[in-house]
């Protein structure tokens, strides 16, 4: 998504949008629905600041029960624009220069970073999943399995005999 520099007006100005799943492509990451991007704009005289927030559904695989669902995710990201002082260009982090010649920016890589910062390390379809039977792998969420619950890894069977004196 490309912003022209030259169409913002001075001061505060929102910005709404709405992004293909197409448009945005992240190894490993799958979207179930387009994505909704807010930009909250503030144009001064040698700085424009843009707060962004980035709404999607993605499509994901329970860590516990490994069903496939849909989590609603957001990420928020920040940028300053700012005209180069004497000349001089720089281009840290989220600050970036621009000169009076550049008419637009893409924020298409400030997105997609923010969501790849901001997805979770652990994904879990509802709080209280269950999982998978450690032993014979039956979704617990859906039905019961028929395993033994006390049954003693036979490695350890030998320290069933062993007593504190």
């Amino acid at each position: 998504m490309k912003i022209r520099l030259n169409s913002l007006k001075e001061g505060f100005q929102t910005l709404q949008s709405s992004l293909a799943i197409e448009s945005i492509k992240i190894e490993d990451i799958v979207f179930s629905r387009p994505l909704d991007l807010i930009l909250k704009i503030n144009k001064g005289a040698s700085e424009i600041d843009i707060k962004g927030t980035v709404s999607a559904f993605l499509e994901k695989e329970c860590d516990r029960c490994l069903e496939i669902f849909e989590k609603e995710f957001q990420a928020d990201f920040e940028l300053l624009l700012s005209t180069s002082v004497s000349g001089q260009q720089y281009d840290t982090g989220d600050v970036i220069s621009i000169t009076s010649d550049m008419s637009e920016i893409d924020i298409y890589p400030f997105v997609k970073e923010a969501i790849v910062l901001n997805l979770p390390m652990k994904v879990i379809c509802k709080d209280d999943c269950k999982g998978l039977c450690e032993h014979c792998g039956t979704n617990l969420n859906k039905e019961s399995c028929k395993c033994k619950e006390n049954e003693i890894d036979p490695r350890w069977k030998t320290l069933e005999n062993f007593t504190e004196d």
